[in-house]
């Protein structure tokens, strides 16, 4: 099951949800049991390793072109 993310337009709290499908009806709000929920844009993470192009920077990063980031410059 996919994993949503959410956030209230009354009361602003932000949470995630199982939802068994894609054309399920939004959540109540598990603050205000407020209705207008909207559906977050959220990033999708795998743990699939990628050998073929750039990577991104380790937390704290390093700047482009030292080599730290990856980008073969």
């Amino acid at each position: 099951m996919p994993i949503y993310e959410y956030v209230c337009s009354s009361c602003s709290h932000e949470w995630s949800d199982l939802v068994p499908k894609h054309d399920s009806p939004f959540p109540d709000c598990p603050e205000c049991e407020g209705k207008e929920v909207e559906k977050l844009f959220s990033m999708f993470a795998s743990n699939a390793k990628d050998t073929s192009g750039p990577s991104m920077p380790a937390s704290g990063g390093h700047s482009c072109g030292t080599g730290g980031c990856g980008c073969r410059h």
